[in-house]
């Protein structure tokens, strides 16, 4: 796969996914929106940064399915990345929990940001590991001399 847009998603789920658990599928709705993207149309990995509670986390796939229903309608490939370790976990407890089965990809322990872009090899290691390319938008600030 290449050139994925990253698309973080703000919310803190170690501290705020308590409270905005019913609010994840507008804060992804918007998150795409601010990179002009349409869910169930355009490929994308959806980014979160911070841990989750692990007695959240069947909680929290089913607001991922919810938040995708087109997606998850269409058999799209669902792209999910963590700036944690968590990616296969997350991946057994999306696929026991959720109708979402075999278009999911997790990946873990990226640090990524806004603007971020990413190509994503074959697999190695029994598919186990995957190479990972991250591409950043750099933009040129005037000098001022």
């Amino acid at each position: 796969m290449e050139n994925v847009p990253v698309v973080p998603v703000n919310i803190d789920l170690m501290k705020d996914f308590s409270l905005k658990k019913e609010n994840v599928k507008e804060i992804i709705d918007l998150a795409l929106k601010n990179f002009d993207l349409k869910e169930g149309e355009d490929l994308f990995a959806i980014y979160f940064k911070s841990m989750i509670n692990p007695n959240e986390l069947t909680t929290f796939t089913k607001e991922i399915e919810k938040a995708l229903p087109n997606s998850v309608a269409n058999k799209n490939l669902i792209l999910i990345i963590l700036g944690f370790d968590g990616a296969k976990m997350l991946g057994i407890t999306i696929k026991r929990e959720t109708s979402i089965k075999n278009n999911l990809f997790c990946l873990d322990e990226l640090e990524l940001e806004a603007g971020d872009w990413i190509d994503i090899g074959a697999p190695f290691k029994d598919g186990e590991a995957f190479p990972v390319t991250v591409k950043s938008l750099v933009f040129n600030k005037e000098k001022k001399n």
